[in-house]
């Protein structure tokens, strides 16, 4: 992300902050603090009412599909520019996309470019990926400066009344600038600690999202699928004709097609380190795995969800295999029974994603808002170049083990706004 080696050791504490440092609350000493409050059920309640309210201002605002105006668009493309407006809105605040307003095309270049500059290759090999890197995180401490100005060096307390403000946003970001503060970060290490913020909130709920919409969609996919996802979500509307999240979070089907959707779509690595000497029987016990002290583990996501053995047909996409018939009532429930050890798609232990539940709130909230709130009529898949093609959009080759992965192409529709 660009930070100096001497700011990441401050970052994790494993070097004192200089004396000069003032308004040290020692509330906001270890890094992992400020996630708490993308955890509680009352912050990620916040944090929804505000998104999906400013998703709904981005769709009224879209004049290409005002008065009933019909758009034919690449429709990931189109979910994907809504979503991080909305989403970035929500958690960052209104100022930063003021004054960086064009980290809305920027952001997705840096994704392309993120797996290159995370395994380090040079700026002699990748160029290109530097330049857009500093590009964003140049973007990014313009924001950070302004926002300093304006809060006068004093973000607003993260546990005050107010749950959301147009400087820094949400209650997380504000917790996470009170913890530069106590780490004494330089505006360029902010910038890019929050360049590193977007990246995990916007790089995996947003494919998720359309990866999500396409299948419910996908015209050679089930042709029933779509009118009982409709008719599921039609029972999560609220009085206000907006969406009911506790009830949408809670719907069978739609809760199985995000579980099916992360498990073929989510690539993670969880690295452990062996403290100790460990003997592992695998296969039952007929094999053993033997570790040291000091090894380095990486538990791939990828196998396990893929496992032919654990998963019925599991290379292909199926939205009822979370599914479970209730003997008692005869109707479905959902179920993540019988997935331990095959299935983490979020990690697991202490660095699990942090942002799990209102990633999960997200990803259904919009897609049950852009399906019920759209007519959407499939025209045609593109491959990875914007051609014609007959094929389901494929996965991206970048960001393998990171989370879920990016498309490679998309599906043109023709879509108009409901009345």
């Amino acid at each position: 992300m660009g930070m100096k080696r001497s700011e990441v050791k401050k970052f994790y504490g494993l070097e004192e902050a200089t004396s000069d440092v003032k308004d040290r609350d020692p509330r906001f000493a270890t890094s992992e603090l400020p996630y708490d409050y993308m955890l509680r059920t009352d912050r990620v309640n916040e944090l929804m009412e505000t998104f999906t309210w400013k998703l709904e201002d981005e769709f009224v605002k879209d004049q290409r599909l005002t008065d009933g105006k019909e758009l034919e668009i690449g429709l990931a493309t189109w979910v994907r520019d809504q979503m991080f407006k909305a989403s970035t809105y929500t958690v960052l605040g209104k100022r930063v996309l003021e004054v960086y307003p064009e980290l809305i095309e920027d952001f997705w270049d840096f994704d392309r470019a993120m797996l290159p500059l995370f395994f380090g290759l040079p700026k002699l090999v990748i160029p290109e990926d530097f330049k857009i890197r500093d590009k964003v995180l140049s973007g990014m401490q313009r924001w950070q400066e302004v926002a300093w100005e304006e809060c006068k060096g004093q973000p607003l307390d993260p546990d005050d009344d107010v749950s959301w403000e147009p400087i820094y946003g949400s209650r997380v970001i504000r917790a996470r600038q009170r913890s530069y503060m106590y780490k004494g970060l330089t505006m360029q290490s902010k910038a890019a600690s929050d360049l590193g913020m977007i990246f995990g909130l916007s790089s995996n709920a947003i494919p998720a999202a359309y990866w999500m919409l396409l299948h419910i969609l996908d015209p050679n996919g089930d042709k029933t699928l779509l009118p009982r996802v409709l008719a599921e979500l039609e029972t999560a509307r609220s009085d206000d004709d907006g969406i009911n999240i506790p009830v949408l979070v809670s719907l069978p089907l739609i809760q199985s097609i995000l579980q099916e959707t992360l498990r073929l779509y989510t690539d993670v690595l969880v690295a452990r380190d062996i403290k100790a000497d460990l003997v592992l029987p695998i296969d039952e016990g007929k094999r053993q795995v033997q570790f040291r002290k000091g090894d380095l583990v990486l538990l791939p996501s990828w196998l396990g969800q893929r496992d032919e053995d654990r998963w019925n047909k599991h290379d292909v996409f199926y939205a009822e295999r979370f599914l479970k018939r209730d003997p008692e009532t005869g109707e479905d429930m959902f179920t993540l029974a019988g997935t331990a050890g095959k299935f983490f798609p979020f990690g697991g232990g202490k660095t699990i994603c942090p942002g799990r539940v209102f990633a999960k709130q997200q990803v259904l909230a919009v897609v049950a808002m852009v399906l019920l709130n759209y007519d959407i009529q499939p025209v045609k898949f593109l491959d990875g170049r914007g051609k014609e093609t007959d094929k389901f959009p494929c996965l991206s080759r970048r960001l393998p083990g990171s989370g879920v992965i990016a498309m490679e192409g998309d599906m043109e529709v023709r879509m108009k706004r409901r009345s």
